[in-house]
């Protein structure tokens, strides 16, 4: 029996997917609702003769190839990111080990002393910051309900200032 060759080329591409012979006789009534019935040793033949399974090995070998090579690029793309995130890494630590270089360590633990001591500079930087904005939130509230009187303002601004020097 001749079938259409779209059949023919329909069980090519289902081969070429990697259906059966016998997969894809079920595969194709299927599709065409029952209209064509093949053997599967129909199938089979068309797969000897038209060399089916050397082009199956080739589609897969290229997938396997392309699917590589997107996965090399990524991975490059990947790596050379990092390397740049690296030099930016090491410009940064060689402008740290520059502006050290005026400061002595005897050994490591000076190092982390004083790597210590900033850390705690900052915090305390911090925490003074947010001890100002408090004691501004204050102030504004006093001034808000202090009546117009200029002399109490003006007394109380130069405590507040005394205050504050002695803080920092």
């Amino acid at each position: 029996m001749k079938f259409p060759d779209e059949i023919k080329k329909r069980a090519f591409e289902l081969y070429l997917e990697g259906y059966s012979p016998a997969q894809i006789c079920i595969k194709l009534n299927e599709e065409t609702n029952g209209d064509v019935t093949i053997k599967k040793e129909t199938i089979s033949m068309w797969a000897r003769e038209g060399s089916w399974l050397e082009s199956r090995t080739l589609a897969k070998t290229n997938a396997y190839n392309d699917v590589t090579a997107r996965q090399t690029q990524s991975l490059a793309s990947y790596m050379q990111n990092q390397m740049e995130h690296m030099n930016k890494l090491n410009k940064l630590v060689d402008k740290a080990d520059r502006e050290l270089d005026d400061m002595p360590f005897d050994k490591a633990e000076g190092a982390a002393k004083a790597l210590v001591d900033s850390t705690q500079a900052y915090n305390k930087l911090a925490k003074g910051m947010i001890e100002i904005k408090f004691v501004e939130a204050l102030l504004n509230v006093l001034l808000e309900e202090i009546p117009d009187d200029q002399e109490l303002l003006k007394r109380i601004q130069i405590k507040f200032k005394k205050i504050l020097q002695e803080a920092v």
